[in-house]
């Protein structure tokens, strides 16, 4: 090829390199110009490049179009069970357990339904809390945001702009809530901190559920975990809120809507 001396220009040069993914050597060699030519053209231009890495995620990495329903959902799991991780810069991954094989299947048929897979298959492993099934999905980009959001520090935190929509919502006690002997409603919040579970509070009173926060033991940095409890005069208003256990819960978890007690001033 013969040498090329007059700069291609921005257009050029920038669809070469962020989206072709040459670098500026294979360019450099494409128009027959040493390399210090090539990266000369490239500042003249002010073309910003990206880190190699950065092009080959872009390039071959996994992509997502996440709907509303989707985000709230995975949301709601995070407040659980559930986990971001990130392995790389550019992209996270989803994970959750739960003792029974049945939910983790069903959640998988969910998440698969919206576009994420998972990777390899759901295993099952001791926690320290007993045997639990596991499934992790692969890693997308789109889920990079939602790690920062939950985990700003590296710890899972509940974020203050989260919004209790009935998915949410539904899903959290999907993954982690349960009834009570005293027929209110429990939602497991041990790994967060009190402040997280206080602000957590004040947004389901602007719901008008009333809630309020128990000790339970110690968490595993040495400070006072919570549970959230949620009063049996708002339980049938949560689950008013939340709608009824979708279908393919039924059969493990339905028992967690049965409403044996109804709740009456007279019974308070």
């Amino acid at each position: 090829m013969s040498m090329i001396n007059d700069n291609p220009g921005f257009d050029r040069l920038n669809y070469m390199l962020n989206e072709t993914g040459m670098t500026i050597r294979e360019m450099a060699r494409t128009f027959g110009v040493p390399y210090h030519r090539g990266y000369s053209w490239v500042k003249q231009a002010g073309v910003q490049t990206r880190s190699r890495g950065q092009l080959m995620h872009d390039l071959r990495g996994n992509h997502i179009e996440l709907t509303q329903f989707a985000k709230e959902a995975l949301y709601g799991m995070l407040m659980g069970d559930g986990g971001m991780y990130s392995q790389s810069p550019y992209s996270a991954y989803f994970s959750v357990c739960n003792k029974s094989r049945g939910v983790i299947r069903k959640t998988y048929s969910i998440l698969r339904r919206y576009g994420i897979e998972k990777v390899g298959r759901i295993w099952k492993k001791d926690s320290g809390y007993g045997k639990t099934w596991v499934l992790a999905t692969r890693s997308y980009a789109e889920f990079l945001p939602i790690r920062q959001q939950f985990y700003p520090e590296g710890v899972k935190v509940i974020p203050e702009d989260l919004r209790l929509t009935p998915t949410v919502c539904l899903y959290w006690f999907l993954g982690d809530g349960n009834r009570t002997r005293k027929a209110g409603l429990r939602l497991a919040t041990n790994c967060f901190t009190a402040a997280d579970i206080d602000f957590t509070i004040d947004k389901f009173e602007d719901l008008d559920i009333v809630c309020s926060k128990h000790k339970a033991g110690i968490r595993t940095d040495g400070e006072q975990a919570y549970v959230l409890y949620i009063k049996r005069e708002s339980r049938d208003d949560f689950f008013d809120y939340i709608g009824v256990c979708p279908l393919g819960f039924r059969r493990t978890l339905g028992h967690r809507w049965d409403r044996v007690v109804p709740y009456t001033e007279e019974k308070a």
